[in-house]
């Protein structure tokens, strides 16, 4: 019964233990975050030398195009901005389901280089 109880508490604290990192919070939380160190008005350097602290790697980004934020349930998307960069600031992996999210940014400027926009997007991808 002990043994049970111990497997049981161990199995708990380890599903537990996985879902609770900084990557697997609300794209919401995972925003407020992110604007609370680059927040709306700041500059694109202030933003790359952000990602460059973070040691995130750049994984797009535009000089003439802002991105390409869409929308769940519905069709479409909207461009925001007049130019991006964007990162993949992690992936979160939940213990004994074969799938991975992942957790992409993208900060999108005006056209004077000010941020106007912060979205973060998670994408699962499963087996």
């Amino acid at each position: 019964m002990l043994t049970h109880c111990l497997v049981a508490a161990f199995v708990l604290l380890f599903v537990g233990c996985s879902s609770v990192g900084p990557l697997s919070r609300s794209e919401e939380k995972i925003r407020a975050s992110v604007l609370k160190r680059t927040h709306l008005g700041c500059s694109s350097d202030q933003v790359y030398a952000f990602i460059k602290e973070q040691h995130w790697q750049v994984d797009g980004e535009s000089p003439d195009n802002g991105f390409h934020k869409t929308f769940v349930g519905r069709a479409g998307s909207v461009e925001v901005g007049s130019s991006y960069v964007s990162c993949d600031i992690g992936v979160t992996h939940f213990v004994f389901f074969p799938f991975a999210t992942d957790v992409l940014a993208y900060w999108g400027f005006d056209k004077s280089g000010r941020l106007i926009d912060v979205w973060i997007d998670q994408q699962t991808d499963a087996p």
